[in-house]
């Protein structure tokens, strides 16, 4: 029930940043610091840093610098990292990090959260500047 729970509500954050971002217009996806892109990046790389896999690092070893190519590294931190990690993983078990997490659950719960963050960031900034970002899916 934790696991399918956790599933739910990840796959709810990553659908609202998707949308965000496919309505955002390529002049303003910019990959530059403090650029939607970048920041893009960022809650994205931060889900790769904490749940990446040998397949996932050798799929993702240049630098992401295109709408196209964020859309994917999102679909590809979604599908290859958090969700198959959530799925997989005794979330109440101890974790390989004790100086960070608790257990497995702390740190999907972290990394959630601050992917969450973010992208309330992206379309706060998108919705600012007159662009529909949908609704909270």
């Amino acid at each position: 029930m934790l696991a399918k729970t956790l599933c739910r509500q990840v796959q709810q954050i990553f659908k609202t940043l998707r949308v965000g971002l496919e309505n955002c217009p390529e002049n303003e996806m910019s990959f530059e610091p403090g650029g939607l892109g970048a920041l893009a990046t960022h809650a994205l790389s931060s889900v790769e840093c904490h749940f990446a896999t040998d397949e996932f690092k050798a799929k993702w070893d240049s630098p992401v610098a295109s709408k196209e190519a964020i859309l994917r590294y999102l679909n590809d931190a979604r599908e290859m990292l958090l969700l198959p990690y959530i799925q997989t993983q005794p979330l109440l078990s101890d974790d390989e990090w004790p100086q960070y997490f608790i257990c497995k659950l702390d740190r999907v719960l972290k990394i959630t959260r601050h992917l969450a963050h973010h992208t309330g960031e992206i379309n706060a900034a998108l919705k600012a500047n007159g662009h529909d970002v949908g609704p909270f899916v």
